[in-house]
């Protein structure tokens, strides 16, 4: 493959991966450009998609240990999106065995990044599944400050 852009071609790898209808598209095409774009422009938006689609894909052989190898890969240079998912997946059971304390910690390494994004995530992680512990006043505060810092 021959981009010059690696957006664009993470952008054409997200289409693959939707297989349109009668396009002949394939999640198994987007993960060989994923590859190739990963390769080529180190791109980590490349591996985060090619991860996505090994824990989750409709039709890719899910492989989460090669998953987890790609989202370490760009968590090691702070990349808080790699951070996210890899916290979520130890959440979610979909890397390995549900791990909250393993998916917790990445998600507050993303979120002390500064990425709203994840500071929100984690915000409502910890309001919705630690109720009754001693998170709450961290979710409480994590929501103030983001509710102060969207204010005019």
């Amino acid at each position: 493959m021959n981009y010059e852009d690696g957006r664009a071609g993470v952008q054409l790898a997200y289409i693959y991966s939707l297989e349109p209808k009668g396009s002949g598209f394939t999640e198994k095409d987007a993960v060989t450009l994923l590859e190739s774009l990963s390769n080529r422009f180190d791109s980590a938006d490349a591996r985060i998609q090619w991860a996505k689609l090994l824990l989750v894909g409709k039709s890719v052989k899910h492989d989460s240990a090669k998953a987890k190898a790609l989202l370490l890969q760009d968590a090691a240079k702070n990349n808080p999106d790699a951070m996210g998912l890899l916290g979520a997946g130890l959440l979610e059971g979909v890397i390995e065995a549900k791990d909250e304390a393993g998916g917790v910690a990445w998600r507050e390494k993303a979120s002390a990044l500064g990425d709203t994004r994840k500071r929100n995530g984690l915000a409502e992680y910890f309001y919705q599944h630690n109720k009754n512990s001693h998170r709450l006043p961290t979710a409480k505060s994590l929501g103030c400050e983001l509710l102060n810092k969207d204010s005019p």
